[in-house]
């Protein structure tokens, strides 16, 4: 192989593998920027309240709305939870707690910032009301009907004596 050979071969090598890293930064940088330097949109004290409250009414729901699947396991009980809270894995209710963060008067973050820990609580309670709560109770109801006891939980259903 000729030096020419070899230059246009070395020539070759660097255009592609200057246009794969610049492909890479340009797309690394264009999701920095969007990322971290994109202004938030700015909202009022009174609509960030309103969306807090929705989101808050939102995240009770979800709560009862578990509690009433959890005899039916903990990946029911999970699944019902986040389907309540909206979107895929109840991820529309995080992303809208981030925009309020990111969004919001300081007041109104911070209150943002707690109910998104409280999402998470709820959901850890859920498990754990699933994983062991669930299981209890069904056993206390076995054992009221063994003594045949009507059931606390649901005083229409009666068992002979």
């Amino acid at each position: 192989m000729g030096s020419g050979a070899r230059i246009g071969k070395r020539a070759g090598q660097v255009v592609l593998i200057g246009s794969l890293v610049w492909l890479c930064a340009s797309a690394t940088m264009q999701i920095i920027r969007e990322a971290y330097f994109s202004p938030a949109p700015a909202r009022t004290s009174e609509q960030c309240r309103a969306e807090l409250s929705s989101l808050r009414a939102r995240l009770a729901d979800a709560s009862l709305a578990a509690s009433t699947v959890t005899d039916q396991g903990e990946l029911a009980a999970v699944h019902a939870f986040r389907d309540a809270l909206g979107g895929s894995a109840g991820r529309d209710f995080d992303l809208a707690i981030g925009a309020l963060i990111d969004g919001c008067p300081e007041p109104e973050s911070r209150v943002a910032r707690a109910l998104g820990r409280l999402r998470a609580t709820h959901e850890a309670m859920v498990r754990l009301d699933a994983h062991e709560g669930a299981p209890a109770r069904l056993a206390h109801q076995k054992a009221l009907a063994a003594l045949g006891v009507a059931n606390a939980t649901n005083p229409s259903a009666t068992h002979a004596p």
